[in-house]
């Protein structure tokens, strides 16, 4: 087996499990490199699902949903340089141009610990004649020792941080011990609407295995899949489904997680269930991968001599408990004891800006208008505060989507006040490049045009909220704009292009299976 592959601009060390690309290195897990080598094998050939399940998981039964995620992974880990094509139906191919070195060559440990571009050396020669420039190769070595040497230092640091870190947690009684246990990762239950988040069950669930600090008390994905076979993986488990967990595993703790919300605006709601307790909260972030990280710190906060510490802060599990309560209750249709959790949740921590704008939200959707407006405005004015912080939503990356929601909030009655806070929600949308809200945003400034009878600018508005949705390829939201785009030019007379736009809006939703009813005023 050939143990490196050079790429443009990246190699492959089969021995380390490791890309180095020009600025970094990126470590493979054991089942994502054997299906790369069995791609690469056949480079140029297509291989079939069925042929690589059979491969790479000939040890376990495993269905398409693991090799989808698998083959999306090493997309990821090589973005933006494009490696595999799929085929429709038939499956994947390899298509990167490689060179090898074998695995009896001399060169190998340097082709491993070496970066592709930091010294230069020629692949071509190095793969034909098993040796490097000499002069280059001291370079490299010195390069090497440096690194080793820092390497060594920052370790020494570490083991003494540690240290001093276990002495001081002596004096601490931990009310979780999880530094004997095993931590199960159950499937991420998926709530977000469309075909494109399908991957999330399994794909974010080993993600996060694979973030988590202690990796040998984390129960790897090969082991979880049998375990959860027959667990739902779009909907809510049940206690009696954790306890099973629990039982057959003997793990100390297992971690349930719900992803929520659309294309960058996602909570995921999660609950880490401890033999005897569990605590829970919701992550608020832009990706789903940045969420699981967000995750994954939580959880390796539990992992050992953390735990303690953690416990302690009782202000903070509580407040996290009431915002996951808040989302499960909204879920289920109880608004309003939803709106009082997240009330309770500012009473603890008035500065937090992601669920100051979750309930101000939650308001404008249900008609109660000047509570989020007055929720918006004191946040936006700085009137939030508690002992020496002083919240300020400019302060936030995310003060165009108060501005918005503003602008939804006097949409219906005071249409100069929405048109000015839309100006405003787009000028820092733009600073905080929130292509999300600036798709809402211009589709919002569409309608008022529409409504102004400004057809000019409602048409260019309409357009540019496409674009931002197609930027991000949010299936919704180009939807629903491709909708509005077809009513308006139905409005206007012009047949072609609302034709256009139906046909497109009608093919994405059923594309998408998304839960969006045709406007009435469209259908003939």
């Amino acid at each position: 087996m050939q143990q490196v592959f050079f790429g443009d601009g990246f190699k492959i060390c089969c021995r380390q499990r490791a890309i180095y690309f020009d600025d970094r290195i990126v470590e493979v897990r054991p089942k994502t490199l054997t299906l790369m080598l069995s791609l690469i094998e056949s480079t140029d050939e297509i291989c079939t699902k069925s042929s690589l399940l059979s491969t790479v998981w000939d040890d376990i039964e495993c269905d398409e949903q693991v090799l989808f995620q698998t083959i999306s992974e090493i997309r990821r880990l090589f973005s933006p340089i494009k490696v595999i094509q799929t085929f429709p139906r038939k499956g994947y191919a390899w298509i990167a141009p490689l060179t090898t070195a074998n695995d009896h060559e001399q060169v190998m440990g340097e082709h491993c610990l070496e970066k592709v571009s930091s010294v230069g050396y020629n692949v071509k020669a190095a793969t034909q004649t098993g040796s490097i420039e000499p002069e280059k190769s001291k370079i490299a070595l010195a390069e090497l020792f440096k690194k080793t040497t820092a390497k060594l230092v920052f370790a020494l640091l570490i083991i003494i941080a540690v240290g001093l870190t276990l002495v001081m947690s002596l004096n601490k009684t931990s009310v979780i011990d999880l530094t004997a246990g095993t931590i199960v990762i159950l499937p991420v239950s998926n709530h977000v609407i469309g075909q494109d988040h399908q991957w999330v069950p399994l794909g974010a669930m080993d993600q996060l295995i694979g973030k988590l600090n202690n990796r040998g008390k984390v129960m790897s994905t090969e082991y979880v899949l049998p375990l959860v076979r027959k667990l739902s993986r779009n909907s809510s488990y049940q206690g009696s489904e954790i306890d099973k967990v629990f039982a057959q595993t003997g793990a100390n703790l297992v971690v349930e997680t719900e992803l929520h919300g659309t294309v960058r605006d996602y909570q995921l709601s999660y609950r880490l269930h401890f033999v005897d307790s569990s605590v829970a909260g919701v992550l608020f972030s832009n990706s789903v991968d940045n969420s699981l990280l967000q995750l994954a710190r939580v959880i390796n906060q539990y992992i050992g001599s953390g735990a303690a510490s953690l416990r302690e802060q009782f202000e903070t599990e509580l407040k996290n408990e009431l915002i996951y309560q808040a989302v499960n209750s909204r879920k289920a249709g109880e608004s309003e004891k939803a709106r009082k959790m997240l009330v309770s949740t500012l009473a603890i921590e008035p500065n937090n800006s992601s669920v100051r704008l979750l309930l101000a939200q939650w308001y404008i959707q249900d008609s109660r208008l000047l509570l989020g407006r007055e929720l918006l405005l004191n946040a936006i004015e700085g009137k939030v505060i508690r002992s020496d912080n002083n919240f300020k939503a400019n302060n936030s990356p995310a003060i165009g989507r108060f501005y918005y929601w503003l602008a939804m909030s006097y949409a219906g009655n005071d249409k100069a006040a929405s048109k000015q806070a839309l100006t405003d929600s787009i000028a820092h949308s733009v600073e905080h490049h929130d292509l999300l809200y600036l798709g809402y945003a211009h589709q919002l400034e569409g309608e008022l045009y529409i409504e102004g009878r400004q057809f000019i600018d409602a048409e260019a508005s309409l357009l540019q909220a496409l674009s931002f949705h197609q930027m991000i390829y949010c299936p919704m939201g180009i939807s629903n704009v491709k909708l509005a785009l077809a009513a308006f030019y139905l409005q206007q007379g012009r047949a072609t292009e609302s034709d256009f736009y139906l046909e497109a809006a009608k093919k994405s939703i059923e594309q998408h299976a998304l839960p969006i009813i045709i406007w009435q005023s469209l259908i003939n």
